[in-house]
C-alpha cells in the first residue's frame, strides 16, 4: 500500500507523462482485448453442455463426384443402427436446420428451425430450463412436440412461464410446446435454433401438409455427432463405426455396382465437436489469428515507446534514487517501487483499454457481419486483459527500473555525473530501431492485405454487380402451393418490370455469392468418364432461373441464346451451361450448343441452348466449377421461395421501397426479406478481407505513429542533453547546416538498421499469410517499396524537428548554461 500511494503521488506530479503513457497502453491493450474477445467467442468457447470434450462429429470420407468432392450423407436408419450396436459411444444423434414459419396467437414470423433425431438432448447432456426436452416417443410424426430456445421464448413470448402446452404451427403443421432450453444453449451450430422438433416431422413441415408421407429410413439425418464413452479415443470410435456402417449400407445397395464401389470404400471420420459446428469459426479463424499477431505487435511497440519514456524519466530521478540508496534503501526495494508505478500505469491503460475494446469489438462485428449468437463476453477476456496489463508492465518497466537503480550513489550526487546519459541514448536508439522494424513489418502486411482486397474486389465475376437489386420472397410461408406460387412469381415480375428505373427483371432459386449451392446429377450420352466419375450420375451445380436471366444478371453469352418466355413446361427442356461444363463434356463451348444430356434417364433429355462465360458462383476465390441453369417454368415442382433479380437504370437502393410496395400490392402476407444490391452482396462476401485490410492498415498506422513519437522523443531528449556539446561545436565554427546533417546522419544509422531488420521480418511474416493473399506474392515489391517510403517520410519528419532545433542553438546561451 505504501508503494501504491507513492506511485500515485509520483504519477500525479507528471500528468503529461501519465496521460501519454495511459493512452498509449489503452490503445495497445484495448486492441488486444477486442481481438481476443472475438477469438474466445469464435474459436475457443466450448458448447455449454455436459463434458463437451467427449463429443465428436461423425462423417464419411469425401469422394469424387464430377468436378467436386462430397461426403456420403448418413441416414436416420444408420444412426439408429449405430445407436444399438456401437460399443465405443454412449449416444449418437443428428440435427438438420431449416428456416420455418412459426405461427402463434394469430401471428406468424420467420424463425430458425432445427429437426433432431431421438437422443439429441440426452447425447449432448442438456437439461431443460422449463418443462422437458424431446424424448424417444416424440419421434412419432403424430406427436409433434417442440422445444423453444431461451432467447426465442423471451423474444417471441416475453418469457411467459405458462408457455408449456401452448399450441403453435410450424409451416402450418400443429405442434405443442413442451419445453425451453437453458439460457446459454443455442444448439450445436452458431446459427442457433429458435424451435427444435423431431426429425420425423420434417417431411410434414417441409411439405406443409399433414398428409405428407412419413419419414423414410434413407432420409438424411443431418449433422451427426456422438458422445464417446469414458476413456475411448476418437480413433477407436472411427475404427469401430466404419465396419458397422459399411456392413449396414452394403445390405441395401442392391444391384447398383457404382454404389457398391462407393460404399465398400466408405470410412467414418470423427472430428472434435466440443466447440460445435461453426461457419463463423471456419470463416474468421485465419483472419483473427493474423489480426491477433498485428495487435500484439502494436502493444509491443507501445511498450517500447513507454520504456523510452521511463528511461528518460529515470534520468531526472537519478539524484533521488542516489539519495535513497545512500540512506539505506536496497536496490531490490527501489526496483519494486518502480515496477509498482509501471503496474499502476498498466492498470490505468487496461481499464481504459477495456472500454475501448467494447466499442472496437462492436464496430468489428458490424463491419465483418459476424453472427451474434456466440459473442457473449467471457471471464477469460477479463483474465486476458489482466494478463496483458501485467505482461506490458514487465515489458516496459523492467529495463528502465534496472537501469535507473544501477547507479553509484556517491558519484551520481554530482551534477556532472548525473548527466552522463550515453548509455541511455544507446538503449533508446535500440528501442526506436525495434519500433521501426516492427512498424515496417506491419506496414508491409497492411499493404499486402489492401492489395489483396483490391484484387478480390476487381475480379471478373462473370456477371454485372453494379445496378442490380436482389430480393427474396417466400410464398409458401403465406400458404401458396403449386401453381399459385408460380402465378405469384409471375405477377411480381410483371409489376416490378413496370416500375420506373427498371430495365429488366428475372428470378433465381439460389442467390449467387452466398456460399449456398445445390447439385444435380447428369449423364451425357457418349461421354467417357474421367477420374473415377460415375457415368450414370456426374454432379453439377444447378440453379433454377427465370426468363431473360442471362441478360438481367449481366452474364456474357459465349454462344447460343438466353432463356425466353417460350421455354415453358410445354416446350423442349433446355439449359444454359457455363464454359467449364461445356469443355468438361463436349470439348468447347461451340461444341455444346444443341447437345443433350439427362438428369434422369426416365425423363426427357435436356438440350443446351446457351453457353455463358465462367462465373464466380459462391466465392470470389473459387476455381472453375461446372454450372448449369434450368428454366424454373420447366421444373417438376414450383419453387417454394425465389430471389427476384432486378437490373436497374438508376441507383438500385432507390427501388427498395417501390419493390416492397409492388409485392405487397399483390399479397401483403408474402414475406419479403434479404433485400440487398448485388454489389453489396459481393462486398458482404468479401467482408472478412475488407475487415483485415482496414484493421491492418489502421493498426499499422497506429504503430507508425507510435514509432514516430518514439523517434521524436529520443531525438528531442538527446538534443536537450547535448546542448552544451552543440554550443561548443558552433562556437568553434560549425555551421547550422553541419549540425543539422550531423543529427540527421546519426538518426539515419539506427533508422536504416531498423529498416533492414524490418525487411527481413516482413518477408518472413508474409510467408505465414501467403494463403490469405490473392493476386499478390509475399515478396511483392510494390508493397515493400510503399511501406519503406511511408516509414522514411514519417521518420524524416520526426527527426527533422529536433535536428532543426539543434541547428538553432545559440552558442553563448548553451555555454553559459554549461
Amino acid at each position: 500500500m505504501h508503494d501504491l500511494r507513492f506511485a500515485f503521488r509520483s504519477l500525479r506530479k507528471n500528468p503529461g507523462f501519465t496521460l501519454v503513457a495511459i493512452l498509449s497502453l489503452a490503445l495497445g491493450t484495448g486492441a488486444n482485448t477486442a481481438i481476443f474477445s472475438l477469438i474466445d467467442a469464435v474459436m475457443l468457447r466450448m458448447l455449454p453442455v455436459s463434458h463437451p470434450e467427449q463429443l465428436v462429429f461423425v462423417d464419411t470420407n469425401a469422394v469424387q463426384m464430377g468436378s467436386v468432392r462430397v461426403s456420403q450423407s448418413i441416414d436416420v436408419a444408420t444412426v439408429a443402427y449405430l445407436s444399438e450396436h456401437a460399443t465405443t459411444i454412449s449416444g449418437i444423434a443428428g440435427a438438420s436446420s431449416s428456416k420455418i414459419s412459426v405461427a402463434a396467437n394469430g401471428q406468424a414470423d420467420r424463425a430458425a428451425g432445427q429437426f433432431v433425431t431421438p437422443g439429441y438432448y440426452s447425447t449432448l447432456g442438456v437439461h431443460p430450463f422449463l418443462g422437458r426436452i424431446l424424448e424417444a416417443g416424440d419421434a412419432n410424426a403424430d406427436g409433434r412436440s417442440a422445444v423453444l430456445s431461451y432467447a426465442y421464448w423471451q423474444r417471441r413470448f416475453g418469457g411467459d412461464p405458462t408457455i408449456l402446452g401452448r399450441a403453435i404451427t410450424l409451416n402450418t403443421i400443429p405442434f405443442t410446446i413442451v419445453g425451453v432450453t437453458p439460457r446459454d444453449f443455442y444448439g450445436i451450430s452458431d446459427d442457433g435454433a429458435d424451435v427444435t422438433a423431431p426429425l420425423a416431422t420434417l417431411r410434414q413441415v417441409s411439405a406443409r401438409k399433414m398428409s405428407s408421407e412419413a419419414q423414410k429410413p434413407d432420409d438424411p439425418a443431418g449433422t451427426i455427432f456422438a458422445r464417446l464413452k469414458d476413456g475411448v479415443a476418437a480413433s477407436q470410435a472411427s475404427a469401430e463405426l466404419t465396419p458397422l456402417v459399411r456392413q449396414f449400407l452394403l445390405q441395401h445397395v442392391g444391384e447398383d455396382a457404382s454404389r457398391f464401389q462407393v460404399m465398400s470404400k466408405l470410412t467414418i471420420e470423427t472430428t472434435p465437436a466440443n466447440r460445435g459446428l461453426s461457419q463463423t469459426r471456419s470463416r474468421f479463424s485465419d483472419g483473427l489469428k493474423a489480426l491477433m499477431a498485428v495487435v500484439a505487435v502494436v502493444l509491443l511497440i507501445a511498450c517500447a515507446n513507454l520504456a523510452n519514456l521511463l528511461l528518460a524519466k529515470s534520468e531526472s530521478r537519478r539524484r533521488e534514487i542516489a539519495i535513497r540508496l545512500s540512506l539505506g534503501s536496497t536496490r531490490a526495494r527501489l526496483i519494486r517501487q518502480l515496477l509498482t508505478e509501471s503496474l499502476v500505469l498498466a492498470a490505468g491503460g487496461g481499464a481504459l483499454g477495456f472500454l475501448f475494446a467494447i466499442w472496437a469489438r462492436d464496430a468489428i462485428v458490424t463491419v465483418a457481419n459476424v453472427p451474434g449468437s456466440a459473442l457473449a463476453w467471457d471471464y477469460r477476456v477479463v483474465l486476458f486483459t489482466a494478463g496483458v496489463c501485467l505482461l506490458s508492465a514487465l515489458l516496459f518497466g523492467t529495463m528502465p527500473a534496472l537501469r535507473a537503480t544501477a547507479v553509484d550513489f556517491a558519484t551520481a550526487l554530482k551534477s556532472a555525473a548525473a548527466r552522463q546519459t550515453g548509455g541511455r541514448f544507446m538503449t533508446g536508439r535500440v528501442l526506436v530501431a525495434l519500433q521501426v522494424a516492427l512498424s515496417f513489418a506491419l506496414l508491409t502486411g497492411a499493404a499486402l492485405f489492401l492489395r489483396t482486397f483490391h484484387n478480390l474486389n476487381q475480379v471478373d465475376l462473370g456477371y454485372a454487380r453494379k445496378d442490380a437489386l436482389a430480393v427474396t420472397i417466400d410464398p409458401s410461408l403465406a400458404g401458396y402451393r403449386d401453381t399459385r406460387a408460380t402465378q405469384l412469381y409471375q405477377q411480381s415480375l410483371d409489376r416490378i418490370a413496370q416500375l420506373p428505373g427498371v430495365r429488366s427483371v428475372s428470378l433465381m432459386r439460389d442467390r449467387l455469392m452466398t456460399g449456398n449451392l445445390k447439385m444435380n446429377g447428369v449423364s451425357v450420352p457418349g461421354y467417357i468418364p474421367k477420374n473415377g466419375e460415375d457415368p450414370k450420375r456426374i454432379w453439377v451445380i444447378t440453379n433454377l432461373v427465370g426468363s431473360h436471366f442471362v441478360t438481367t444478371s449481366g452474364m456474357t453469352l459465349a454462344d447460343g441464346r438466353d432463356f425466353t418466355d417460350s421455354d415453358n413446361a410445354r416446350s423442349q427442356k433446355v439449359a444454359v451451361v457455363n464454359e467449364s461444363m461445356a469443355r468438361h463434356f463436349f470439348g468447347s463451348s461451340a461444341g455444346a450448343i444443341n447437345r443433350q444430356f439427362f438428369e434422369d434417364p426416365a425423363e426427357p433429355s435436356i438440350t443446351i441452348v446457351g453457353v455463358v462465360r465462367n462465373l464466380k458462383y459462391f466465392s470470389v476465390r473459387q476455381n472453375e466449377q461446372d454450372v448449369m441453369f434450368l428454366p424454373a417454368q420447366q421444373a417438376s415442382e414450383p419453387m417454394r421461395q425465389a430471389t427476384l433479380l432486378i437490373r436497374t437504370a438508376i441507383d438500385p437502393s432507390r427501388l427498395a421501397a417501390p419493390v416492397r410496395a409492388a409485392i405487397a400490392a399483390i399479397d401483403s402476407s408474402v414475406p419479403v426479406y434479404d433485400m440487398i444490391t448485388v454489389d453489396d452482396q459481393v462486398l458482404k462476401a468479401l467482408s472478412l478481407q475488407r475487415l483485415i485490410a482496414l484493421l491492418s492498415a489502421f493498426f499499422a498506422g497506429l504503430a507508425l505513429l507510435l514509432a514516430a513519437i518514439g523517434l521524436y522523443g529520443v531525438l528531442s531528449y538527446t538534443v536537450a542533453q547535448r546542448t552544451g556539446e552543440i554550443g561548443i561545436r558552433m562556437a568553434i565554427g560549425a555551421q547550422p547546416g553541419t549540425v543539422l546533417r550531423m543529427i540527421l546522419n546519426e538518426t539515419a544509422r539506427f533508422v536504416f538498421a531498423g529498416l533492414a531488420a524490418g525487411i527481413a521480418l516482413a518477408l518472413a511474416a508474409a510467408r505465414l499469410i501467403k494463403s490469405m493473399l490473392f493476386g499478390v506474392t509475399p515478396a511483392d515489391a510494390t508493397s515493400l517499396i510503399a511501406a519503406c517510403a511511408i516509414l522514411l517520410a514519417f521518420a524524416l519528419v520526426a527527426a527533422f524537428l529536433p535536428a532543426r532545433r539543434a541547428s538553432r542553438v545559440d552558442p553563448m546561451v548553451a555555454l553559459r548554461h554549461e
